[in-house]
């Protein structure tokens, strides 16, 4: 498999996987639910900077990834390019996509104008590490939802993309996939099994509380207080 179709497969994985993360910032919380769409793929790759060649150039995006699975785009074909310089380490680095998101690393609230000579359009900027290489995935907010995707992927040149901007404190991660629910991190939420009655009781309570399993007069719950002296203990607790 060459390495443009490895990313490709790698990518494809991730269609049907969402991401959960609650981050803290300025004692408040924040959520950035992540997910992915075949349409993002050639910018991800770093396919749109290859100009010259047409079957990139004016094909529909989606197009393209199916004809990348199915190798009717191949790393050979790419390479012909005079601009697959500019792609070569994007997509070397896009193949390990999935487990460069499932590592707990930075975040910050990326604030555009500290680079101003960069047209970068983000939310949140996440800065991984591919053994000591690293790599900064930028998240933006799909329009008329409540989900982010991927707006750029690349591994860090000379440019250092995170200076001076303002670091979230990650809280909560989960990774959701068809069929497997998977805590990768967790500094919010406790978790208990309770009575009916008990929880009554907790229902009117200063606690926000998910039911994950209601069996019988057995109720496993995740919550957490309200209150923002907890959420802020919680915060800078995470930041020690």
């Amino acid at each position: 498999m060459d390495k443009l179709k490895e990313a490709a497969v790698s990518f494809e994985k991730l269609l049907d996987t969402e991401y959960k993360i609650i981050v803290g910032r300025k004692n408040k919380l924040e959520n950035i639910n992540i997910k992915f769409d075949k349409t993002h793929f050639v910018h991800l790759s770093g396919l749109h900077k290859l100009k010259d060649l047409s079957d990139i150039r004016t094909v529909d995006r989606e197009k393209i990834f199916d004809k990348i699975i199915n190798d009717e785009v191949t790393q050979q074909y790419i390479e012909k390019s005079i601009y697959y310089n500019e792609s070569k380490n994007r997509i070397n680095s896009l193949a390990k996509i999935e487990s460069l998101i499932d590592t707990n690393e930075l975040i910050f609230k990326y604030i555009s104008k500290f680079n101003k000579t960069s047209k970068i359009e983000a939310e949140y900027l996440l800065s991984v590490k591919d053994n000591c290489q690293e790599i900064y995935v930028f998240l933006d907010k799909e329009k008329n939802t409540d989900f982010h995707f991927c707006r750029s992927f690349f591994p860090k040149d000379k440019k250092d993309y995170t200076a001076k901007q303002p670091h979230c404190t990650l809280l909560y991660k989960e990774k959701i996939s068809l069929d497997k629910r998977e805590i990768q991190f967790n500094k919010l939420y406790s978790y208990k099994t309770i009575s009916e009655k008990e929880y009554n009781r907790l229902e009117n309570s200063d606690f926000d509380i998910d039911v994950l399993c209601h069996d019988k007069d057995k109720i496993d719950i995740r919550y957490m207080r309200k209150d923002e002296i907890h959420i802020r203990k919680l915060i800078n607790s995470s930041n020690d």
